[in-house]
């Protein structure tokens, strides 16, 4: 690593002249930095103490504006990936990551969902409550051109540095592992529903809720993790809970709800138990025929969801994506006419997403059973998967509620219908390897449909009669599935219809069957469809059936003789070459020595002996 002392003053001299010219940024900046040397995260050093050879690491820093944050708008982020040339290594080139010890951010929001009473709080200052043993990182500070320049040291973990994420969430870990014997419940949230500094997690009774609170505090407050930003559904929970450390709803003027906060990239209305894309779409303000592919990506990679529940929508979007891909053009160049009106209509259709809300809970406390149906289907220009929980109640009845689903475009080069619907099949046995794990409920039944007769006759078929494509994918659907039950369906009933062919948002917003499933599910005793076997001489990938002629052959006792195969090999190969030369006449004869072609017949032929002695009867 090369010293980037020189770096990080010149890029601190450029941040100056900013903050001068932005009064409110530069305040809030101090303040920041204020704060950190009052709470004891970082302390002026005097570079004329260093002892010989000592290396230390300076950073430069820079604002993050959080508009929408109800407590710090502004945050100092380091950058430890600044370097002095293209050559040199910066400070995250040598830092080890580490390993991913939280749970994945789509099992933290799909668990999310199925607590009657949810709990939301944020973990005050988690990078600057861990002490750092090594004080080596550095930056330049003053709060006015005037004053001398300064030197801090930071003296906690560091934001902006590759290993500061397994740094902080490895010590809820350990934390959770030392203390958890005074606080189970707690000590298992801490493992399973914190995501960074994150809280989001829920219990089914108020009395539950009450306990999840008062052990994630003392928990967390034994390792000196502060928690705020307190919210929930129950308005009990919430008046148990000082006001100051309770969140702040903002109001959103682009959305149906009244008041939201953000957990994890969404927006949630605890008062109407809904859930909203953060990224709220505006209308379109560029002109069709400005519409560059810079312009498209970028809004298209805005489009934040995390269990796609929107997924027919962004299907259409990726469908577009794909063909301007296809037509080669430069990021700054205008696509042509067609797909610049298509991206345009889109656009202006995605304001609908605004009023659009998702059912935060899909659980019903007069349930009685659950049960997970999936379904699959594939069209010619793309495949989905979707997957529903059945509540089941005490006269029969059921309700269904969308968990979560997947979407992918079909791969440029032809593919053929059946097996895109097995691609689909596949993607939903993934998924589903995701989901019943996360969820962590008891399932009465698990049922996946497919509306593809050829790929439901696969999967019962044995592995060696498929070919390679067809067999490697019904293995893994095999081995998965092979406890749940697969049924037909007509495509008009199946939602992931609606995943492959796509469609628009204010038609959507109002698809019952996307967002409540089939209708025949809700009833008490639902029927599937029988669809009779596809032969197999009619189903396509089977592999080809060779008849082969096996007659008996006496055995070789000479060759149980030889310990080395390789030295049997050999004999064998003489015996092959004396039966060929026998067949000559004595000038045609060959006397060299062994080739590996002649080597390779010698094996063949020793292979086959042995079949025809041992396994005569299954050859026959």
């Amino acid at each position: 690593m090369n010293d980037c002392r020189a770096l990080a003053l010149k890029r601190f001299l450029m941040l100056e002249k900013k903050l001068v010219r932005n009064p409110e940024l530069q305040m809030q900046y101090i303040q920041f930095i204020r704060e950190s040397e009052t709470l004891g995260h970082c302390h002026e050093i005097n570079e004329a103490n260093d002892l010989p050879n000592q290396r230390n690491f300076y950073m430069p820093h820079h604002a993050v504006l959080r508009p929408s944050s109800s407590s710090t708008k502004c945050r100092v982020v380091f950058d430890a990936s600044a370097k002095p040339t293209p050559d040199s290594l910066s400070l995250n080139d040598v830092l080890h990551v580490g390993s991913v010890v939280q749970s994945e951010l789509f099992s933290i929001v799909l668990r999310f969902q199925k607590h009657q009473i949810t709990i939301s709080a944020d973990i005050a200052k988690m990078y600057r409550q861990i002490s750092m043993a090594a004080e080596d990182q550095r930056i330049f500070w003053r709060e006015h051109p005037a004053h001398p320049l300064r030197i801090l040291e930071l003296k906690t973990v560091t934001y902006g540095t590759a290993s500061a994420p397994y740094q902080a969430t490895r010590c809820f870990v350990q934390l959770a592992e030392e203390e958890g014997r005074d606080f189970s419940v707690a000590a298992r949230l801490v493992k399973e529903d914190i995501y960074v500094d994150d809280i989001l997690t829920g219990a089914e009774s108020v009395t539950d809720a009450i306990k999840v609170y008062r052990q994630l505090k003392q928990l967390l407050g034994r390792g000196g993790f502060p928690i705020h930003k307190w919210c929930s559904n129950s308005k009990e929970l919430l008046d148990t809970i000082p006001p100051q450390e309770c969140e702040k709803q903002i109001p959103m003027e682009h959305c149906e709800a009244n008041q939201v906060i953000k957990i994890l990239g969404l927006l949630w209305d605890s008062h109407e138990h809904a859930l909203y894309i953060a990224n709220q779409p505006k209308q379109p303000t560029i002109q069709p025929q400005s519409i560059t592919k810079r312009i498209i990506y970028a809004e298209v990679a805005k489009f934040y969801d995390p269990l796609c529940l929107f997924s027919p929508v962004i299907v259409l979007a990726k469908l577009l994506v794909q063909q301007i891909w296809r037509t080669k053009a430069g990021w700054d160049e205008s696509v042509d006419t067609e797909l610049a009106q298509k991206w345009h209509l889109l656009q202006c259709s995605l304001s609908h997403l605004n009023r659009t809300n998702v059912p935060r809970c899909v659980t019903f406390n007069n349930a009685i059973a659950h049960e997970l149906h999936g379904f699959a289907d594939a069209s010619t220009v793309a495949y989905g998967a979707c997957i529903y929980l059945r509540s089941i109640f005490s006269d029969g009845t059921a309700k269904l509620r969308m968990l979560c689903s997947k979407s992918k475009l079909a791969p440029l080069h032809d593919l053929s219908i059946p097996r895109k619907e097995l691609c689909a099949a596949l993607l939903l046995t993934r998924l589903l390897q995701k989901v019943i794990p996360a969820l962590g409920m008891t399932f009465q039944d698990i049922v996946l449909w497919s509306d593809s007769t050829i790929v439901l006759a696969w999967i019962k078929k044995p592995l060696n009669l498929l070919q390679l494509f067809v067999r490697k994918r019904i293995a893994v659907i095999q081995e998965y599935t092979s406890e749940y039950r697969w049924h037909y369906i007509r495509s008009q009933q199946d939602p992931a219809d609606l995943i492959s062919r796509g469609l628009l948002p204010e038609l959507l917003e109002e698809n019952m069957l996307w967002w409540d499933g089939p209708e025949f599910l809700t009833k008490p005793q639902y029927q599937t469809e029988n669809v009779e076997d596809v032969p197999n001489d009619v189903l396509p990938e089977m592999k080809s059936a060779i008849a082969t002629a096996a007659v008996s052959s006496p055995h070789f006792a000479f060759l149980y003789k030889f310990s080395s195969f390789r030295k049997m090999q050999r004999i064998m190969g003489y015996v092959l070459w004396f039966v060929a030369n026998c067949k000559k006449i004595a000038s045609e004869r060959e006397r060299s020595h062994l080739t590996i072609r002649e080597l390779y017949q010698s094996s063949e032929t020793i292979i086959r002996i042995m079949q025809l002695t041992h396994l005569e009867a299954d050859v026959q």
